[in-house]
């Protein structure tokens, strides 16, 4: 590594903070079994781009907008590869509702393909949307993958904004929920974003279990009650395994 390119010591230090979310320095080069001052220029090079930046107040590493926008691009285009668009139409026909795949980019879900039910009153999830973590079922699916750390870090630096009477706020509820989340791999969410919308998600991984979308249904409350969506888990988790061969 220490005899290695500028460009593939960059991709190095990407790939581990791709994998961790934010690391320190220190971290970085252990990961990558090299002495610290091997990575100082590195950094400094990819900060200088744009594509990294500290967190607040600390000396945590994290993706930074511009590489976030890059990579969201980038997954986005590959999601709407017509075999995965076509899964995608199969099961918001099957249930007649609205499905998306989001992927996470720092702090919120970015929604990158998306399908509208034929059912009236369907939910029209907008490609490109943003949405938070805390207060989505795809959200939740990724706060679920988090080390406790790494969540106990999003908990203290994560706004907790009421979007609903029904958003959770407290972090020690959500963390509670993210709990069941990371047991079950199914998550779902009522009316916490959008007022009378239910949702249910499950994860799509590659064959080294990493997460790399969320596949979500959503649903007008007055159509399907919260504690009815463990009834979609079948054909969502379906959905979700053709999808994943789909990278290999």
């Amino acid at each position: 590594m220490s005899s290695s390119s500028p460009t593939a010591k960059m991709f190095a230090v990407l790939e581990v903070l791709a994998k961790r979310g934010s690391a320190r320095l220190t971290d970085i080069a252990m990961a990558l079994g090299v002495p610290k001052t091997t990575l100082h220029h590195t950094v400094a090079q990819l900060e200088d781009l744009g594509l990294l930046q500290r967190e607040l107040g600390g000396r945590q590493l994290t993706i930074a907008p511009r590489l976030a926008k890059l990579s969201s691009d980038i997954l986005g285009a590959a999601m709407r590869h017509a075999p995965r668009h076509a899964i995608l139409e199969r099961l918001a026909t099957s249930l007649g509702e609205s499905c998306s795949l989001g992927i996470r980019v720092g702090h919120q879900i970015i929604y990158l393909d998306d399908v509208t039910g034929s059912s009236p009153l369907a939910f029209n999830f907008q490609t490109g949307h943003h949405t938070p973590l805390y207060c989505t079922s795809t959200g939740k699916l990724f706060l679920a993958r988090m080390t406790s750390a790494e969540l106990d870090r999003y908990l203290k630096s994560e706004p907790m904004v009421e979007h609903t009477p029904q958003t959770i706020t407290d972090p020690d509820l959500l963390r509670a929920v993210v709990a069941e989340v990371a047991e079950s791999g199914f998550a779902c969410s009522d009316s916490e974003f959008v007022v009378g919308v239910v949702g249910a998600a499950v994860p799509v991984v590659d064959k080294q279990d990493r997460l790399l979308a969320g596949l979500t249904v959503s649903i007008p409350g007055v159509r399907m009650s919260y504690s009815e969506l463990p009834s979609l888990r079948p054909a969502l988790e379906s959905a979700a395994a053709s999808l994943a061969q789909t990278f290999d």
